[in-house]
């Protein structure tokens, strides 16, 4: 098949990557293309070197005479040129690339992709990260293109059942699949221990945004070994963000808080730890990335009850970790500490939540997430 994958933006978000490793492992069997629909030279775009090198990059940059021109002609006429311009790009690119399905995965990329699809007729399937619930009151008539959006599209493939809900306010009548990312297993790590007489070692990777619980767990940890007098718990902090550099000035003087910042290969942070952490209060969680990778690890975790977090460490009825239940979005240093703490008064837990992990990850495995997409494309085309 000759696939068109689409995202809005190279961001260092869980959709784009997940778009670019299914992009990457569809490679070995189908002629893959992969669109950016709004690139942007201010963002990092550090995702782009993923894409394995056999796939066919097309980025819809204007060139600035045309950019000038456009924004000018919008602005006297009220007519989007810009976005007129980028789609018959697209709809070009669809007819001389023969492209039989598109797969889009954000709102504002299904809805950039939805005229020059149906003009051509191409089918499209659209997965679902958790964009909808976000861009509903940020995008002007979001109602009236999500309605168009979804009666036009082939197929939706959702990750939680919080998707669900959305497909069924906008009367989806065509086929919906419930499909796990996936994740390339390389190799299969030990189990991980824990001893009383050990630093518990923590790590969160994600964005450094207040919605991910940064702020709570690094009090948490500091009211713990404040209360032990000592050094009992650190906390090693991945990744980037707009909270990032107000919360490295104000903690990075406590030597068991470790801010490492972006950082390509987060496996080696998460082998160095006990326990990862997700205390998530972000409104469109939905599979994180992260939480698959720290169960790859063997990791137990911390998350909290939102999206699909609570069944991603689930097996035979086990949770690979503990659960910390919010209401109404809201999380305090207090749950964080007492899930963090349960761990250091029941060290021999670690180890048994760590055998729950090595089972519960099997559900992410790459080559079942392929085969289930690759299904769903030949019905959608």
């Amino acid at each position: 098949m000759n696939i068109m994958i689409v995202i809005d933006g190279f961001y260092d978000g869980g959709a784009e990557m997940f778009a670019i490793r299914l992009a990457n492992a569809l490679t070995p069997t189908d002629t893959i293309f992969f669109l950016e629909v709004n690139p942007n030279k201010d963002r990092p775009n550090r995702q782009i070197k993923l894409l394995n090198s056999k796939i066919t990059l097309f980025q819809l940059w204007l060139p600035e005479l045309f950019k000038f021109f456009g924004y000018k002609l919008s602005a006297m006429t009220s007519i989007n040129f810009i976005s007129i311009i980028k789609k018959l790009y697209f709809t070009i690119l669809l007819i001389v690339y023969k492209i039989d399905i598109i797969n889009s995965h954000s709102w504002d990329s299904d809805s950039f992709v939805l005229q020059p699809a149906k003009l051509v007729g191409v089918n499209l399937a659209i997965s679902f990260h958790g964009h909808y619930e976000l861009v509903e009151t940020l995008r002007e008539n979001y109602g009236l293109i999500t309605k168009n959006i979804l009666k036009n599209t082939s197929c939706a493939i959702i990750t939680n059942d919080n998707h669900l809900k959305t497909l069924k306010r906008f009367h989806f009548e065509n086929k919906f699949y419930k499909v796990y990312y996936g994740l390339d297993f390389l190799e299969y790590p030990s189990i991980t221990s824990f001893s009383e007489d050990e630093v518990l070692r923590l790590c969160i990777v994600s964005r450094a945004i207040k919605e991910k619980g940064w702020n709570q767990t690094i009090n948490a940890v500091i009211q713990i070994n404040a209360e032990f007098g000592k050094k009992r718990v650190e906390l090693q902090l991945v990744g980037e963000g707009d909270q990032y550099n107000e919360l490295f000035i104000k903690y990075q003087s406590y030597d068991f808080i470790i801010f490492s910042g972006y950082c390509e290969n987060v496996i080696t942070f998460i082998d160095n730890s006990h326990i990862c952490l997700l205390p998530s209060t972000y409104s469109a969680e939905s599979l994180p990335n992260s939480v698959i990778e720290y169960l790859s690890r063997n990791k137990p975790i911390i998350v909290t009850n939102i999206g699909e977090m609570p069944n991603m460490g689930m097996y035979n009825g086990q949770f690979a970790g503990k659960i910390i239940h919010i209401e109404n979005l809201e999380l305090n240093t207090e749950q964080v500490k007492d899930a963090i703490k349960y761990y250091i008064e029941n060290p021999e837990m670690i180890k048994f939540h760590s055998v729950i992990a090595s089972k519960a990850v099997m559900k992410f495995k790459m080559e079942e997430c392929v085969s289930f997409y690759r299904h769903i494309f030949e019905i959608a085309k």
